[in-house]
């Protein structure tokens, strides 16, 4: 194992103590889990006020991202990018430059396409995204 492996493992494990998952239901498909990090996992480790105002805009227009391609750089816990996927974005290329929130970001991305596989259960969902993939 490399350092890098072992750090990461390590903010997963405080991840799993501290952090919580939140859901942003849209209606219909446009729902989304993402994982809230503490507030010291950095400031992407937060949905902001703006991420929820993008998310609605997409939700009122969703051909803006339909068959799109989709970069969102500083995409924090992914809200915006999560939900353009779940809206019909072809490819989504999510980024961050903190090693927690992009653990933060990793277990939404679980959880979101965990909720996509199991049709919308939510608990369901929660429990597949608790290792998420590197």
């Amino acid at each position: 194992r490399d350092i890098a492996t072992t750090v990461l493992d390590a903010i997963d494990e405080f991840l799993k103590q501290q952090a919580r998952m939140v859901t942003f239901d849209y209606g219909g498909d446009a729902r989304v889990i993402v994982c809230e990090g503490a507030v010291d996992a950095g400031l992407g480790s937060r949905v902001w006020l703006a991420a929820q105002v993008l998310a609605r805009c997409l939700v009122s227009a969703p051909q803006i991202v339909q068959g799109a391609e989709v970069l969102e750089l500083g995409s924090g816990i992914g809200l915006v990018g999560l939900l353009a996927h779940r809206l019909g974005a072809n490819r989504v290329v999510l980024t961050d430059n903190e090693v927690k929130v992009l653990s933060c970001l990793r277990r939404s991305a679980a959880a979101t396409a965990a909720l996509q596989r199991h049709g919308q259960d939510e608990q369901n969902a929660l429990q597949q995204c608790s290792n998420p993939p590197e």
